[in-house]
């Protein structure tokens, strides 16, 4: 599942979410955006937080 559309589904702000994370507002917006990918550390901290609803594949560059 796409970051973004976790985020909408389970009604959290970009804001909300990179205070989970550990991260700023903005990179949240260029990881829902593509812009840039997570580090490993922050991969694993994004599928623990969604509880596996967004993994890797979620941000291969070339399903865009």
């Amino acid at each position: 599942m796409k970051l973004a559309v976790y985020l909408a589904q389970a009604d959290l702000t970009d804001r909300a979410f990179a205070k989970r994370l550990g991260v700023s507002t903005a990179f949240v917006h260029r990881l829902k955006a593509g812009r840039r990918l997570p580090s490993l550390s922050v991969l694993r901290r994004i599928t623990d937080l969604t509880r596996g609803n967004v993994r890797a594949e979620d941000f291969d560059q070339a399903s865009r």
